[in-house]
């Protein structure tokens, strides 16, 4: 019976757990962009809201993160500005964030760039 117990336990705490995973990929203020998920329904393809989904991503990580990595703003930072024509200009902070992180790096001698988690943010 114990047993029975503490698998019903165990697994209430998953599922509760996986619904506040589920909750938002990133949070920032008043930005809130959903994860994607393998067993959600899939939606029609929506070019502005792809783009709003790599923006909010993007300007939400910058926000609440303060660096710069390859897998949200920095590649919106290199990919994006090619998706101009279609989409319009990438967003004004993603990008004045970009560009303060890379200057400030320019300023580090090359061997401190390779302590600490620096050199995971220079691309």
């Amino acid at each position: 019976m114990l047993r029975l117990f503490a698998i019903v336990v165990f697994c209430a705490a998953a599922a509760i757990g996986q619904d506040e995973q589920r909750a938002h990929q990133y949070e920032s203020g008043e930005i809130k962009v959903s994860g994607a998920w393998a067993d959600e329904p899939l939606a029609e393809f929506s070019a502005s809201r792809a783009a709003d989904y790599l923006t909010g991503g993007a300007v939400a990580w910058s926000r609440q993160k303060g660096c710069v990595t390859c897998h949200t703003n920095g590649t919106y930072g290199v990919i994006r500005p090619a998706l101009t024509k279609e989409l319009g200009p990438p967003d004004k902070e993603v990008r004045d964030f970009y560009i303060s992180e890379l200057t400030e790096f320019q300023k580090v001698k090359v061997e401190d760039l390779y302590s600490g988690t620096n050199s995971a943010q220079v691309i």
